[in-house]
This record gives C-alpha cells, structure tokens and sequence, in this order.
C-alpha cells in the first residue's frame, strides 16, 4: 500500500488506504476536493434486481459541497471507470488523432481482486 494517511473523515477505519488524489486530505483546509481508494476489510455481496455484485473495493470522494460520497466497488468497476473517464476526455479534446482510449487495456485485470487471491 501506499504511504497515504486516512481522510479525517474516513467512514470506515478498517479501510486500507491504496491511493489517494489531490494530496493528504487537510481537515484545514474544507474547501478542497479530492478521492480516497482503498481496499475494504470484509468483501460485500449481494443480489440487487437478479444481478449478484461483489465488492472489494472503496472509492470516497469529498467535494465541498456535496461532502463525503462513498462507493462499494470492485476491480471492474474501476477499470470501466479509468475507461470512461479516458474516453469522455478524449471527446472533450475533439478526438486528437494518434489516439483512443482502449476499453480492453482497462478490462484485461481481474474481474475481482479477492478473485484473484490479492487479498
């Protein structure tokens, strides 16, 4: 894990802290944003409308207006994230040529990383 300490508004203190943007949360300073990941200490499954979901995995994000938001997520949700993100930015910039973001360069790690024994 990285050397990131933990938000002074972390809900969950079992969480172990992966990586955090933005810097070092400062309760002195509110009004910046950033995003905590880390890995939670117990997986979460279940069954929502017929699909099974299985969560390893924590995102929060703190914004100054909506405060602290926390997602239970796992591997997959992440890399259709980081894809999503890539391409919603690509088209932002007017799609520059030499490149496309490659949904299958997110998609090619573990569905789950408890999946894969990383726990």
């Amino acid at each position: 894990m990285g050397n990131y300490k933990r938000p002074w508004c972390c809900p969950e203190r079992r969480c172990a802290v992966l990586y955090q943007s933005g810097g070092p949360p400062n309760p002195e300073k509110p009004g910046e944003s950033w995003v905590c990941f880390g890995r939670m200490p117990e997986l979460v499954e279940f069954v929502y409308d017929g699909e099974y979901h299985h969560n390893d995995l924590t995102s929060c994000h703190f914004t100054p207006l909506k405060g602290l938001i926390r997602f239970q997520e796992n591997a997959t949700d992440w890399a259709l994230a980081a894809f999503s993100f890539a391409n919603a930015l690509w088209l932002l910039k007017g799609r520059p040529k030499g490149y496309k973001p490659d949904r299958w360069r997110y998609l090619k790690m573990p569905a789950n990383s408890a999946e894969e024994g990383e726990r």
